[in-house]
């Protein structure tokens, strides 16, 4: 492990996500879309140049057969708000050490909006700004400074926006039917939390939709009803998804959909897709008559960019 302290500051650049893929089991017999992959397209959202104090590096070599080595570079970005921050994006442009090697990671440009912890602060305390981890190769051991850095970083900031967030209280009692809100209607995203009547009648329907398609290929009789079988039993079936959801979401404007515990604190989750539907498992535990969902948009005001640069970093 490799560390360094310094500060400095200077200038950067960025570019925007769009969430979800997938692939389907061989003979078209059962689809599943899994965890979704965000695909990176421009933004017009200007990114504009931000002081940066550069904190320390993170250097780990390889230690085993399956890990890879890599290296990390923390950043904070005095003047902004971890607290609004919900999801960031950081891509990096440039690494150079004195070398002249370029640590530019390989994908760089792919990286994927990550979820944003809002950290502790107090009543007495000044709010803590937004920490960015920039991602890049290791240097050679010859190296001794970083001489050039350039990230760009985008900030998803919801709660800057009322019209980004749609909360809603005691969701489990909702079952059955669309979520209710004029911010979803107005974005055209429908939202329904499956009841179990409504997940078996799914699997059904999907169970048929599978015979139809059996046919076609020739099947029939006992292989025919082993195949429909297998398509059912295993349709919004996973033991570790605790709430399922039907989502039409034609304008793309959805980000994100998070749990909200008793206490009103926003709880992660584990996320699977499967032909349309959403598969929700919260990191804090079971889902609770008294917990919430929140629903997060994506808006204009929702999005800032940033760009920002360091120069002689002193390698350790």
């Amino acid at each position: 492990m490799r560390h360094a302290r310094a500060r400095l500051a200077l200038p950067i650049l960025a570019f925007l996500v769009l969430p979800l893929g997938g692939c389907k089991l061989p003979y078209q017999i059962i689809s599943k879309l899994v965890a979704p992959k965000a695909t990176p397209t421009p933004t017009p959202i200007p990114a504009q140049p931000i002081a940066a104090e550069f904190s320390s590096i993170e250097d780990e070599r390889v230690a085993g057969d399956s890990q890879v080595p890599r290296a990390t570079l923390t950043v904070t970005l005095p003047g902004t708000k971890q607290a609004e921050v919900a999801a960031m994006r950081v891509v990096t442009k440039k690494v150079v050490d004195d070398l002249g090697t370029s640590l530019v990671p390989e994908n760089a440009a792919e990286a994927q909006f990550e979820s944003v912890s809002p950290g502790e602060s107090y009543p007495d305390q000044e709010p803590l700004p937004v920490s960015v981890s920039v991602p890049l190769k290791t240097a050679s051991r010859k190296a001794k400074v970083l001489k050039e850095v350039e990230a760009d970083v985008e900030l998803y900031t919801p709660a800057l926006d009322p019209a980004a967030l749609v909360s809603v209280p005691k969701v489990l009692g909702e079952a059955g039917k669309p979520l209710v809100s004029p911010v979803l209607q107005a974005a055209g995203v429908e939202i329904t939390l499956l009841s179990k009547e409504q997940i078996e009648a799914e699997r059904k329907a999907w169970g048929e939709k599978k015979r139809e398609e059996s046919k076609k290929t020739g099947l029939e009789g006992e292989m025919l009803d082993r195949i429909v079988g297998i398509a059912v039993e295993s349709f919004l079936s996973s033991s570790w998804i605790d709430v399922w959801l039907k989502v039409k979401d034609p304008k793309g404007a959805l980000f994100d959909i998070v749990f909200l515990d008793a206490e009103g604190q926003v709880q992660g989750v584990n996320r699977t897709t499967e032909a349309g539907f959403v598969g929700l498992d919260p990191h804090g535990g079971e889902v609770g008559a008294d917990w919430g969902l929140q629903v997060r948009l994506k808006t204009p005001k929702t999005f800032k960019r940033y760009t920002f640069a360091l120069k002689d970093i002193a390698l350790p």
